[in-house]
Formats: structure tokens, C-alpha cells, sequence
């Protein structure tokens, strides 16, 4: 008998929209997930955030996301629009994993509003 692997996914935003006022210069995005997959003996899972468009910031700055995660598996690092898709987490096995991804913006960072649409996908190798 062949196991076939198989993935299911739930993120709580697809959308980064950030608000940057003078009382919260820093802000950052939360972003949750289930993930579960089923693999192959020793099989490894991926979860991947790919930017689907540039992050549209207000006139003046230069800035990029960075991120780190919360729970097993979970990735620190950077999104590119021009990159491609980012590797957030990682793990061996099947099972059924849940964490946090926290996105920050980096750079010259003005106030207003800065989105970035992503897409998540979880992928097993």
C-alpha cells in the first residue's frame, strides 16, 4: 500500500495591512495558522508565503517585511516581491502543526497605510 500525501490549510489573513501613525511607528502583523499533511515516511512539509504584488507604500518610503514565527517549525526572515516564494516553516513527518507568523516592516518607514497580498501554500516533498 502507497500513502499518498495529502495537505490541508487554513491561515487567518492573506492580506499584510500595516498602519503606521506616529503613536505606533513599529507596527506588525499576526498572522495564524493550521496546518496538516500527510506524508510519505520521513517526508518533509513546507509552508511557503509568496508576495502575489509589491508592497504599496505611501509616497516616500523604503521599506520590506521581515517576519519571524511562533511555534514547531517556524522560520524567521525576510518577503521579497521579486524573490519568490519564502520558506515560513518546515517539518518532518505527518501531523498536524498550528503557530503564529508575526510580520514586521524594516526600512525608512513613513506613516500611513502599507499592504502586501500574499499567498500561502503547504507543500510536501
Amino acid at each position: 500500500m502507497q500513502v499518498r500525501p495529502q495537505t490541508s490549510l487554513r491561515v487567518s489573513s492573506a492580506v499584510l495591512r500595516f498602519e503606521v501613525s506616529p503613536a505606533t511607528p513599529r507596527p506588525h502583523v499576526l498572522v495564524e495558522f493550521r496546518a496538516a499533511a500527510r506524508t510519505a515516511r520521513q517526508g518533509v512539509t513546507l509552508l511557503v508565503a509568496l508576495p502575489t504584488g509589491a508592497l504599496q507604500p505611501p509616497s516616500g518610503a523604503d521599506v520590506h517585511v521581515v517576519f519571524t514565527g511562533a511555534g514547531e517549525g517556524t522560520a524567521s526572515g525576510f518577503l521579497s516581491a521579486t524573490g519568490g516564494p519564502q520558506i515560513v516553516a518546515r517539518w518532518t513527518g505527518s501531523g498536524v502543526r498550528q503557530g503564529r507568523l508575526t510580520f514586521m516592516l524594516s526600512g525608512a518607514v513613513v506613516p500611513g497605510w502599507y499592504v502586501l497580498p500574499l499567498d500561502f501554500a503547504l507543500t510536501t516533498q
